[in-house]
């Protein structure tokens, strides 16, 4: 089960998932993902402005504190 989270920026997308073994995630989504190959590996990276970085620093540590907030929908 997912529940969408507020985001301090309107392009990133937050929710939080429940895993296994008692696990609580936050899953981000942005808008600007690109993957690379990094030797034999493909690995995913994500593009942030700085106003984005800090946005996303500060949902994060909302989150690490279980200070989240959930989307209100309209």
């Amino acid at each position: 089960m997912s529940t969408r989270l507020k985001s301090s920026r309107p392009e990133i997308s937050l929710n939080r998932i429940y895993g296994g073994n008692g696990q609580v995630k936050v899953n981000v989504c942005l808008p600007e993902t690109h993957k690379y190959e990094w030797g034999q590996d493909t690995v995913e990276a994500i593009s942030v402005t700085r106003a984005q970085a800090q946005a996303l620093g500060q949902d994060l540590l909302a989150f690490a504190n279980e200070m989240e907030e959930e989307a209100e929908y309209e």
